[in-house]
């Protein structure tokens, strides 16, 4: 007897990794129908269930068009969210899984890899002001080795962990200066070398982005200060050192010698060795202390708050509010953590999820 087999029967393979055990599945193209309150799905069907290639909308939301399997999106598709957000690539029970990427309506953008919703792997960032970082994420949060270059061409490439500059890195600012060293939440600490264009050094120890500790400054025509320091100035017992080899050791305080009067004393702070800070300007907003003349203090930079929580995308004015930046095309039902799509998603319950705050993870917070 003759068998009819294929898609001759009407009958067309699962083309979804581990969706369904290998066989052939019957599908069948059906016309816009309303699966849930303010739902509607366009495209194929196998029994009961979504599967294989369709479209989905829902009011007030947006639209998934790609590939589903078993009433959830799995495989390749794009999510286009009411907003004009964009998400296109791979999909996993109805959440971003694989590669894809995000692009947001004012034209920020993330590409890379995503687990569960939150970006994690390796991954490129975009702002509007044409800041970019490329690095390592995970769940969400930039975190691993990374780089980071500002607007202004400043540049940061190091360690970052939950979303901070926080390891060993290097800092180019935009006025040549660099920064090698340490670095705890965003901030110099710990032991580091800073170098001035015009041929300026310090080595030793910072603490919250401020000479702090041991160290030595020194200064091209070959004067230095080595010794004690706090919060960015001179402070405790230190040796200063004219460009004649002559030397004073003495106490200091808060960049004033305690004792104006020994040999050699006015030196030291007439050449502004600590007078001014060598922070890196807090991400968000302006520093503004500037390197002028002799002086240590740092040029104005912008920087983004390194977050996928920032409200805006332009790196210059990045807030902490939170920002809706999730792939899923909508929240959950309690009840269904991973059923977005799926007929027994309530409506209420989908109501209630898309109105939380939710970052770049699904129903979690970054």
């Amino acid at each position: 007897m003759n068998q009819i087999k294929g898609d001759d029967a009407g009958f067309k393979a699962s083309p979804f990794e581990g969706s369904m055990t290998p066989r052939q599945i019957r599908l069948e193209d059906r016309p816009r129908t309303a699966i849930d309150d303010g739902a509607f799905y366009t495209g194929e069907w196998s029994g009961n269930y979504r599967h294989g290639h369709g479209k989905i909308e829902r009011i007030g939301i947006g639209a998934y068009e790609g590939q589903f399997a078993n009433n959830r999106a799995t495989g390749s598709g794009r999510f286009v969210k009411l907003n004009g957000d964009i998400y296109e690539g791979q999909w996993l029970n109805d959440r971003a899984h694989g590669k894809g990427s995000y692009l947001h309506a004012d034209g920020s953008s993330y590409q890379g890899e995503w687990e569960e919703d939150l970006k994690s792997g390796q991954g490129v960032e975009t702002w509007l002001d044409g800041s970019t970082f490329e690095g390592e994420y995970i769940r969400g949060k930039k975190h691993g080795f990374g780089k980071y270059r500002s607007s202004d061409q400043s540049t940061f490439q190091g360690q970052f962990r939950l979303d901070a500059m926080d390891g060993d890195g290097q800092y180019v600012f935009a006025d040549d200066r660099v920064y090698v060293g340490q670095w705890r939440l965003s901030r110099m600490s710990g032991e580091g070398k800073m170098v001035w264009p015009d041929g300026r050094r310090y080595e030793g120890q910072y603490e919250d982005d401020k000479k702090s500790g041991l160290g030595k400054f020194s200064w091209p025509d070959g004067r230095s200060y080595e010794g004690q320091w706090l919060r960015g100035k001179q402070h405790g017992r230190g040796t200063y050192t004219d460009s004649r080899g002559r030397s004073w050791t003495g106490d200091w305080h808060f960049g004033q010698k305690v004792n104006p009067n020994a040999a050699q004393a006015g030196e030291g702070s007439d050449h502004g060795e600590g007078s001014r800070d060598d922070s890196v300007p807090r991400f968000g907003r302006r520093d503004e202390s500037r390197d002028t003349g002799a002086s240590l203090g740092s040029p104005i930079k912008k920087a983004p708050l390194y977050s996928n929580n920032s409200q805006s995308t332009n790196a210059t004015s990045a807030t902490v509010a939170s920002r809706d930046e999730s792939p899923a095309p909508w929240p959950p039902a309690a009840a269904q953590p991973a059923g977005a799509w799926s007929d027994k998603g309530s409506a209420a319950g989908s109501a209630k999820g898309s109105q939380s705050n939710r970052s770049a993870g699904g129903s979690k917070r970054s």
